[in-house]
């Protein structure tokens, strides 16, 4: 629902500002006065409609990976370049097309400068520059936690480490897959590399293990090994998916440790 309604206003915003630049360029010289007004209320139903499935439909395709907050992008540059064909046709455009089809692009190339400017700035405001693993707890027995902030002091993740399940690399991106308060498992998707938290767990001796070149394992949370000699899979609690074993990790350091 909070995505529904982030992405409407975004197209109701996107769509006033596309009524102000018609109204001020008034690239439908051609017509007469009285049909104006259908033209650029055609225009900007289209740029509403538009503009809000392709917000809608590529924040899911692009949520969790790097090109997360770019989503809008596409939108911004597709929504205007249509409405202009579509107006254009049904209307009968024939006369000044490079006036007109040069209005739409002052529509969409200034917005979509500015939402890569936004993105940019919004990736290094949430980017996480320091990990600190030595916070603790009366309640939960002294044990580590991960703690990630961004660059204005603001605490992305802070969670006790007995409960992570598992890191999963993607991209620039790391997911921690954990257990809440409520032990229902839940993840979070922080811009930080698998490496970085493996060796800021390696500090504190905690027993994580680097199974695949894209996952960190906490062995606590293994149920199951599957698989034979280079094929082995892990199952965990609590996850749906079943965890690869990169053929250089030594699977009896699990076998061993937890009698699977």
């Amino acid at each position: 629902m909070a995505t529904f309604k982030k992405n409407t206003l975004l197209s109701a915003a996107y769509t006033a500002y596309a009524f102000l630049v018609l109204f001020l360029l008034n690239p439908f010289v051609w017509l007469p006065d009285e049909a104006f007004f259908p033209a650029i209320i055609t225009s900007g139903v289209t740029i509403l409609l538009l503009s809000f499935i392709l917000f809608q439909f590529f924040e899911k395709l692009f949520s969790g990976n790097r090109f997360e907050l770019t989503y809008p992008l596409i939108g911004l540059i597709v929504s205007p370049l249509i409405a202009a064909f579509l107006t254009f046709y049904i209307f009968d455009g024939a006369e000044n097309k490079i006036l007109y089809f040069s209005t739409f692009l002052l529509i969409s190339i200034p917005a979509a400068a500015f939402s890569i400017l936004s993105s940019l700035f919004s990736t290094l405001k949430r980017k996480i520059y320091l990990i600190d693993t030595s916070e603790s707890s009366e309640s939960e027995e002294n044990l580590p936690h991960l703690k990630l902030t961004n660059n204005q002091g603001k605490v992305i993740l802070n969670v006790s480490l007995e409960k992570v399940i598992c890191f999963e690399a993607n991209d620039n991106y790391v997911i921690t897959h954990f257990l809440n308060e409520a032990n229902e498992k839940v993840r979070s998707t922080d811009r930080i590399s698998l490496k970085r938290i493996s060796e800021s767990l390696e500090t504190l001796q905690v027993g994580f293990e680097r199974v695949h070149k894209s996952f960190l394992i906490n062995p606590n949370f293994v149920e199951k090994v599957s698989g034979r000699s280079q094929a082995y899979k892990l199952t965990l609690q609590h996850l749906k998916i079943e965890i690869p074993v990169s053929r250089k990790y030594d699977i009896s350091i699990l076998k061993m440790n937890h009698s699977l």
